[in-house]
């Protein structure tokens, strides 16, 4: 008898360790640290699917993130031992759903903005400027006006294509092509008139913007869920007039250029738009190219137009 009440005895503290085990083990999955750990990935997950362009997906992800917040507000003991732990459950509950709303409201209404609207304030990138007239288009190739970047790597480029489209074009440092098109015309660019163009590309951490503005008015643009790497752009080496072979030129009357690398600002532009037509007449003095002239941006540091070839240089009109 003595026997069978030792090994009975023994028995149950085998079975009070493995209970007191298997809280333990629980209390650690839900404690602060592993859920804060789940919390923090759910949400940049939902971070990484909202920059891809994937807003559902990504609401999903915050929604979860809330629960579990929740679940362990609720099972922490400071919580739960307060005399009025009802009440800042409550509360609890009402402020991460708010949080939450208002994370989901910013998901969706960030990527539905226009890219004008985002243009309120400086990003990196580009910013190409010119005060142009275009004379010919009637040759059966693409015409260049700027070609900027490697031949094999990122490149920004303005031309018009074989077809007679005018396009701002922007390869990515993986190949990628990303183009804003217009045709040419009282519908889209003017032609045989001076026109104040300006071509942007922005990246503002979380997207990828193209812009296309005349005279100061946005006419195109495109914004791409994703942030595109052109930091192998190389603007020292450029061409103006022709592609970066020194080839396949457009004709045109170039009264001012200007580049930035940053895009400018609506109220910049605006600025900027009013002072080349006060300054720069139709009949005024501007660079006249062919066709077959162009100039390449000095790589001396300065961002001066260099063509030592006389045969190739524009012919300046006053």
């Amino acid at each position: 008898m003595s026997n069978n009440k030792k090994q009975r005895n023994k028995q149950k503290k085998v079975t009070i360790t493995k209970k007191t085990d298997q809280k333990t083990i629980l209390q650690w999955v839900c404690s602060w640290t592993v859920i804060g750990v789940i919390v923090i990935f759910l949400l940049g997950t939902g971070v990484a699917f909202m920059i891809a362009g994937w807003p559902i997906i990504a609401d999903i992800f915050y929604v979860i993130s809330g629960i579990l917040f929740i679940f362990a507000f609720c099972r922490w003991e400071v919580a739960k031992q307060h005399e009025r732990k009802r009440i800042i459950q409550i509360l609890a509950l009402i402020i991460t759903t708010f949080v939450i709303i208002i994370v989901i409201i910013f998901n969706h209404n960030y990527f539905n903005m226009k890219p004008s609207e985002l243009f309120s304030q400086s990003f990196p990138g580009f910013s190409f400027h010119a005060l142009i007239k275009l004379n010919d288009v009637s040759s059966n190739h693409r015409k260049y006006i700027v070609d900027i970047g490697k031949v094999n790597g990122s490149r920004l480029s303005v031309y018009i294509s074989s077809d007679n489209v005018f396009t701002f074009s922007f390869i990515d440092a993986v190949g990628e092509p990303h183009n804003i098109q217009l045709p040419i015309g009282s519908k889209g660019v003017p032609f045989g008139k001076q026109f104040y163009l300006i071509c942007e590309l922005g990246i503002d951490g979380q997207s990828t913007l193209l812009r296309m503005l005349i005279d100061g008015q946005e006419i195109k643009s495109i914004q791409l869920p994703f942030k595109v790497d052109y930091r192998n752009l190389d603007v020292p080496g450029g061409v103006i007039g022709a592609d970066l072979n020194g080839e396949n030129g457009a004709s045109f009357d170039l009264y001012s250029t200007l580049l930035f690398e940053t895009t400018l600002t609506s109220s910049a532009i605006d600025k900027l738009t009013k002072f080349h037509f006060k300054w720069h007449q139709p009949s005024g003095q501007r660079f006249a190219f062919n066709g077959k002239q162009w100039m390449r941006i000095n790589r001396t540091g300065r961002r001066d137009l260099v063509q030592n070839n006389p045969s190739l240089q524009p012919t300046i009109m006053k």
